[in-house]
């Protein structure tokens, strides 16, 4: 299949990303009593170049980095997953966003135009730490194992 690679105009994608970041600010309030949390919108999102295949029905996506606060280490990997994922479940309706789905390396919510069976617009929620030196980590759901590193 040949691909047909288009920019999204900043007209479309940017009351996207101001209801991507209403969203998150709700999700930060949500789980404030665990730990706070720092984001950023990385990738092409960060970069106002997002693109699209016309000729798919797969939409374009935001990619966002959530920063935990949890110097103390009260909450294990699973822990920090699960509240932020119930929490971007609890208010990502709201939006219109379709409950979120675990993947390997993200948190993954979707806005799907049902009628035209295809998705508008996803947004993936990747759990990272910053260990310096250009290096980080993520947190990673290993289905087969069933756990959280």
């Amino acid at each position: 299949m040949i691909h047909d690679f288009v920019y999204v105009s900043p007209d479309e994608t940017a009351p996207v990303r101001k209801e991507l970041e209403s969203l998150i600010h709700d999700v930060q309030n949500e789980v404030r009593e665990y730990f706070t949390f720092q984001y950023h919108f990385v990738g092409s999102a960060s970069r106002n170049m997002i693109t699209m295949d016309r000729k798919s029905n797969i939409g374009y996506d935001f990619d966002v980095y959530f920063e935990v606060n949890d110097d103390d280490e009260e909450y294990d990997a699973k822990e920090i997953r699960m509240i932020l994922k119930n929490a971007i479940d609890k208010h990502a309706g709201k939006y219109g966003y379709e409950h979120c789905k675990d993947s390997t390396r993200v948190l993954r919510i979707k806005k799907i135009d049902h009628f035209g069976s295809r998705i508008i617009h996803s947004c993936e929620f990747a759990i990272v730490n910053d260990c310096g030196n250009g290096q980080q980590q993520y947190i990673r759901y290993n289905k087969n194992k069933n756990n959280y590193t």
